[in-house]
């Protein structure tokens, strides 16, 4: 869960993975494409961003795996 950070600047209208380049975004973006310095992608939602947030949102997510079926890896 803590393994990467995404870095939100709603004011100065910037966004950016871990330590990968910092990259503008207009506001009305649903799938905004962030890339880290390793290459890692993400696709992100920031249409529903408050105008004034500035922070770091964690990404990942905590959990545990209920069940996997062999055949397909499937995780829920």
């Amino acid at each position: 869960f803590y393994e990467h950070v995404l870095k939100v600047d709603a004011t100065r209208k910037t966004i950016q993975l871990d330590d990968g380049p910092e990259q503008k975004f207009g506001g009305s973006e649903y799938d905004l494409l962030v890339e880290s310095e390793a290459g890692e992608k993400l696709y992100v939602d920031v249409s529903g961003l408050e105008d004034d947030f500035v922070g770091e949102v964690h990404v990942g997510v905590m959990g545990r795996i209920r069940r996997l079926l062999t055949g397909q890896v499937i995780a829920q």
